[in-house]
């Protein structure tokens, strides 16, 4: 009896002769079957990271993500040896259909069911890695926002060394820091060091609300990491502290400051299609994207021409196999200008690539923020300068400034929609800005009321 694998080998050799398909080595590989070692070469990924230094370092173990009744599982393969790793891959995915996902993560990821009590901040944070699906890159943010009100609060800020990443001083520093129980963190000590940190910025009002900013923004990104859907999952791994980190913690002070235009957009563009379209057609692309229809950075990076709903006048913000939005709300569709889209069409045809603006290939796997097209976006942000922009991100004042003008047409709630923001709150405090006076008429009402009084 031909097994079904032969079969298919067989079958791709006589189309290949015949002329009905590409040559049987890529066929073949596509209609390997989830049960040969072979399919699951093309499956193995060694994810990466970037350091603080900037360097990019690689983990040098296969590693594979396997989807089991619409959970996802990432699996290090442990070796760096491809053959090795594909066959277990195909092993873990036998033992799936076989025995299930509990069975299987018992004997492939042992250390889940070995429950650690009184875990390390390193051992809480691998956990999160190792069994949430929190995005990578967001995940090496938020511990790196934990990591320095752990160190604040146990005085380990650490000198120069802990930034010497040949001799392994930032290594050393790293490990002496996550040592560090998690039940050694509690709300008092955070709000102790809170208040600590704030005190530096001594007695001057400015460097007092930019510190409290900065606290708020420490304490909020770590304080994602316990989430209770995230403590849910962990909870097997881990023992959880009675008394969390960040338990009744409020951010108190530091309001975001709302926005300021320094814009005037009939000005800019006109400057942007003179010093931009011909000569930095790429900058231009993305300071159209940023004006006309509020796009984030990333946004822009991976923007593919699909995602231009050219009959309705629209941008689609989806997920897609490069593209993860920022959240849920992010995803939607974009009123655009008819004449924006216009402007799009010329390039659309010129193009040659899937992508909106050319740049580099994207980098899916990445737990750093990646931008295929970082070049582009640095030449903008300087012409940006050189138009009298001071703000902090020159782009994202872009993505403000078409927000203002959206409310200014048809209101916040527009403008709100419009920005794909989650709450109307957001909007209102940090994205908006008046475009027109306006006034208490004072004295119209003066004028009415001594005529009537003269009548």
């Amino acid at each position: 009896m031909i097994s079904k694998h032969n079969r298919t080998l067989r079958n791709a050799k006589n189309r290949t002769e015949t002329g009905q398909t590409k040559p049987d080595r890529q066929v073949t590989r596509l209609r390997l079957p989830k049960t040969h070692q072979d399919y699951w070469k093309t499956k193995l990924q060694k994810r990466s990271y970037r350091q603080r230094d900037g360097t990019v370092s690689e983990i040098p173990e296969w590693q594979v993500r396997i989807q089991y009744r619409g959970r996802e599982n990432w699996f290090n393969l442990g070796t760096s040896n491809q053959t090795t790793a594909s066959q277990k891959a195909r092993d873990i995915w036998l033992s799936l259909q076989a025995a299930g996902l509990e069975a299987t993560l018992s004997k492939y990821k042992p250390d889940m069911y070995r429950r650690k009590s009184l875990p390390t901040v390193g051992e809480f944070l691998n956990a999160l890695d190792e069994y949430t699906d929190i995005d990578p890159k967001t995940l090496t943010i938020y511990a790196a926002k934990f990591r320095r009100v752990v160190a604040g609060i146990k005085g380990l800020e650490g000198d120069r060394r802990k930034y010497d990443y040949v001799n392994g001083g930032s290594q050393a520093w790293r490990q002496k820091l996550e040592a560090v129980k998690l039940s050694e963190i509690t709300p008092d000590l955070v709000r102790k060091w809170r208040k600590k940190f704030i005190t530096k910025a001594g007695n001057d009002k400015l460097k007092i609300r930019t510190a409290t900013r900065s606290a708020n923004s420490f304490i909020n990104n770590a304080k994602c990491l316990f989430a209770p859907k995230h403590l849910k999952i962990i909870e097997k791994v881990i023992e959880l502290p009675e008394t969390l980190p960040f338990e009744d913690i409020r951010l108190e002070g530091g309001r975001v400051a709302r926005y300021k235009s320094e814009i005037d957009p009939e000005i800019l563009l006109v400057g942007a299609k003179n010093e931009l379209a011909k000569k930095y057609p790429e900058q231009y692309l993305i300071f159209l994207l940023a004006l006309g229809a509020g796009l984030r950075r990333n946004e822009i990076d991976k923007l593919e021409w699909s995602s231009i709903l050219w009959s309705d006048d629209k941008i689609r913000v989806q997920t897609t196999r490069y593209f993860q939005p920022k959240t849920e709300d992010s995803e939607g569709d974009i009123d655009v200008d008819p004449d924006l889209l216009a402007i799009l069409r010329l390039y659309w045809k010129k193009s040659k690539d899937d992508f909106v603006v050319p740049g580099n290939h994207p980098k899916p796997s990445a737990t750093y923020d990646n931008y295929r097209c970082a070049r582009h976006f640095n030449g903008l942000t300087k012409w940006l300068r050189t138009r009298g922009i001071t703000a902090k991100g020159p782009l994202h004042s872009l993505r403000k400034e078409f927000g203002s003008g959206i409310c200014q047409q048809a209101g916040i709630f527009a403008a709100s929609e419009a920005l794909r923001h989650s709450n109307i709150r957001t909007t209102r405090d940090s994205y908006l800005d008046k475009k027109e006076r306006v006034t208490f008429k004072i004295g119209k009402m003066l004028k009415e009321s001594t005529l009537k009084a003269v009548s």
